[in-house]
């Protein structure tokens, strides 16, 4: 921890190199990178000198970025700027790596952690929106692609593990607003471990960090993922949402279970700028849930039209009044089958 201000009055502090960007989930087969930034001191940027706690890299100093063990590649921090970002490829293997950024006075190592999907999940929080563990070292899960024929073969040879005896999971996105949120209750749905996992960007990720405990814990009945329209409506949703049904898949292969598991579809978002990027995800989430063997809950269909209309020319966030008892009513359903 940095020193009490009253203690170093006047001293600057510089963020240090860090990972920012790295992916939750990378294939076997596929070459991905994780992002990290360098911050440092341009004097000309600055009409005054400013004293730092710790004397910083400067603009125009060369260095070195790379993986311990390999070539370090040079770079030079440019002037006009007191920040710069780049990638590392990651290599696709498990294990933990460590990248090392010298620049001048700059010394500083980066790990980041590359685990099995079928392996225990170190998943802690998130940071910035992106999975650690409790040491706070970035975790990238690494999975195979889904291959149809394979999962044939597999169907035909193998018999269906064991459901699970635990109460059902319900993890993600509640869909909370005005008068409660959509999740329903124990009187409803009986005994519900009930795993609120929301990012404003990245909801996934959350829903990756409730779902480490497999494993820990006694397998539920069910897992229902809720995915919510968070990313979407920051305009941040991709593709690679869809992972998430892989790696909690793969995962619970591994322990030997087959919890049911359950794709609950959101309604469109009531802002009508991403009604294509809606469609979008829900024919990319559908088609990987039917490839991976999820069931889909769609709760728009159970919605109804217009559920987040609270009076004429006022809309909520989550849905509300019918159409929310309806969400509550399906996802009690779906959660003890």
């Amino acid at each position: 921890m940095p020193p009490s201000p009253a203690d170093v009055p006047g001293l600057r502090f510089l963020d240090p190199p860090a990972f920012t960007h790295w992916p939750a989930v990378q294939y076997r087969d596929e070459a991905r990178h994780a992002a990290f930034v360098i911050h440092y001191h341009d004097p000309a940027l600055w009409r005054d000198p400013i004293a730092f706690a710790v004397p910083p890299a400067l603009a125009g100093t060369d260095g070195v970025v790379g993986w311990e063990g390999a070539a370090l590649l040079p770079i030079t921090l440019p002037p006009g700027q007191e920040s710069i970002s780049g990638l590392l490829d990651l290599p696709g293997r498990v294990g933990e790596r460590r990248a090392s950024i010298i620049a001048g006075p700059l010394t500083r190592t980066l790990p980041i952690r590359t685990v099995a999907v079928d392996q225990p999940w170190p998943h802690a929080r998130l940071r910035d929106g992106f999975p650690v563990d409790a040491d706070d070292v970035p975790v990238v899960l690494l999975a195979p692609r889904n291959d149809p024929d394979a999962e044939r073969r597999l169907a035909a040879l193998a018999g269906r593990p064991p459901r699970g005896t635990a109460p059902a999971w319900l993890v993600g996105d509640p869909f909370a607003g005005p008068g409660g949120d959509c999740w329903p209750s124990d009187t409803q749905a009986g005994a519900i471990d009930r795993r609120v996992a929301t990012d404003l960007r990245h909801p996934a990720h959350a829903a990756l960090v409730a779902c480490a405990p497999l494993g820990r814990q006694p397998a539920p009945r069910t897992i229902c993922w809720s995915p919510g329209n968070a990313a979407v409506r920051a305009g941040a949703w991709t593709n690679e949402e869809e992972r998430v049904l892989t790696a909690v898949r793969e995962r619970c292969r591994a322990l030997g279970v087959a919890p049911r598991l359950v794709l609950a579809l959101p309604p469109a978002p009531p802002e009508t700028r991403w009604a294509a990027v809606h469609a979008e995800r829900r024919r990319t989430l559908t088609a990987a849930a039917a490839a991976l063997g999820w069931n889909v809950l769609d709760l728009e269909r159970v919605a109804g039209a217009d559920p987040y209309r609270l009076a004429p020319q006022l809309a909520a966030d989550a849905p509300v009044g019918a159409a929310r008892e309806r969400i509550r009513a399906a996802l009690a359903e779906t959660l003890t089958e």
